[in-house]
């Protein structure tokens, strides 16, 4: 064999050899893992932060756990108010009085009204004997005249004694007012606001409807107010902190109520503090937290409020979610991003569990520097890591470029989602080598259409 023969066959084996190479690194990817997928790591550190720290506050007033209107009669004249905004009363206690002097005039003038109706029936009733007798000596041709007549003045007295009755009680109503003139409170209780057309409340609250206000003595529960945009990230039965605002006293309460068919158009900058946006304009909704122990509030005082969520209970060191940690038989380990950007299994010791988190805490094995990846089905030990997810989970390419969207991330008879509709009886092709017809209507709109793949 000649030289130059020898050269060229060896030059063959040597560009196959190269070829070779390329193919098997473009397969396996530069230490094992698949080119065409990368696995998506987040740091420990973000896993591992303290999401109880930034909790929204919201503001509140201590209330009590029903408030009495108590009405005065429009038509009578209030001599004196008995009590002040703030005092404290007990059930019976006398609120206000009425003038009696105008009361005194008024049942005067009922019992002249009653007298005078009296007068009027007697008249009546005088008339109907006299207008009998003439009657019993009139004519056959009178006697209809007579008795129509009759019968009229006798409607008189059925409306005047009508109106006898009411007269009467009129002043019987009257006499009994004037023998106690004063309004009593109806339980024990604060006088919350009193309505002389003056603003008289130290608690910030405009004036009830009522001409004075009391807020009943006992359990106090705080009134809070969160606006439209934040009012569905509290529930009833919420756990919650509350706050002084002079000091450090600290009470503890659960949701009630929240009060969602009463709302105020207002500008909520002072009623929420963490919230998305200034609420300026925005409608604020009440909710109500029963106190555990209310000891040390005060009526009116004011409050702020936030969720707890454990934020009183500060963990230590390292805590993940369980579905991070893969167990096997006494040892468990998780998927970790290597110093050459390459996933691993890394083995790791477990210490306590928080079953209310679901999270255990790692002894050893990484630290808040290490990125870790979700144990998804498909991971494998030399894959390579991304911390973009788009990268992660590139969506499918669909025709014309288009992104397609599987229901069950797979194609063969699953629904197909265009990002931006595909015409009619354009053919799909997959990467597995499936494809199919798509057939659309005229009026496609583009998402939620359905079809089969061949």
């Amino acid at each position: 064999m000649s030289k130059n023969k020898r050269l060229a066959i060896i030059a063959i084996l040597i560009g196959v050899a190269v070829i070779a190479a390329l193919i098997l690194w473009k397969v396996l990817g530069n230490g094992g893992g698949s080119s065409q997928r990368k696995a998506y790591v987040t740091s420990v550190k973000s896993l591992n932060y303290d999401i109880y720290g930034s909790q929204n506050r919201f503001t509140g007033q201590v209330v009590s756990q029903d408030t009495v209107n108590i009405n005065k009669d429009s038509g009578r004249t209030v001599k004196e108010i008995l009590v002040e905004v703030g005092d404290e009363v007990k059930k019976g206690d006398a609120l206000f009085t009425y003038d009696l002097q105008e009361m005194e005039l008024s049942l005067a003038q009922a019992q002249l009204d009653v007298d005078s109706t009296a007068q009027n029936i007697d008249a009546l009733e005088k008339q109907v004997a006299s207008l009998t007798r003439e009657k019993a000596y009139a004519s056959s041709s009178e006697q209809l005249e007579y008795t129509i007549e009759i019968q009229s003045v006798e409607n008189d007295i059925r409306k005047a004694r009508y109106e006898l009755e009411e007269k009467k009680l009129t002043a019987e109503n009257l006499a009994k007012a004037m023998e106690d003139n004063s309004v009593k409170s109806p339980m024990d209780g604060v006088i919350k606001s009193i309505n002389t057309g003056e603003e008289q409340n130290p608690y910030g609250q405009s004036s009830e409807t009522g001409f004075i206000s009391i807020m009943s003595k006992g359990d106090y529960r705080i009134k809070g107010s969160i606006n439209e945009q934040n009012v569905y990230q509290i529930n009833v039965g919420d756990e919650m902190i509350i706050h002084s605002r002079v000091d450090d006293s600290i009470w503890h309460g659960t949701i009630s109520k929240i009060d969602k068919d009463t709302n105020t158009n207002e500008n909520m900058n002072n009623n929420f503090f963490g919230g998305s946006g200034n609420g300026e304009g925005s409608v604020s909704y009440p909710f109500y937290v029963e106190v555990k122990d209310p000891d040390g509030l005060m009526m009116g005082q004011h409050v702020y409020m936030e969720q707890d969520v454990g934020q009183g209970e500060a963990k230590t060191g390292i805590w993940l979610m369980s579905g991070y940690i893969t167990e096997e038989g006494e040892s468990a380990f998780i998927w970790v991003r290597n110093n050459k950007d390459r996933l691993e299994k890394r083995d790791v010791t477990l210490g306590e569990y928080d079953p209310e988190t679901d999270e255990y805490q790692i002894v050893s094995g990484i630290t808040e520097d290490d990125y870790i990846a979700w144990p998804e089905a498909d991971l494998k030990e030399g894959m390579g890591t991304t911390e973009d997810y788009e990268e992660a989970y590139p969506p499918d390419e669909g025709s014309d470029g288009q992104e397609i969207y599987y229901e069950d991330g797979e194609p063969g008879g699953s629904e197909i989602y265009f990002e931006n509709g595909a015409p009619d009886g354009q053919e799909i092709y997959f990467e597995d080598g499936q494809e199919g017809d798509l057939t659309m209507d005229e009026d496609y709109s583009g998402e939620g259409d359905e079809e089969d793949v061949d």
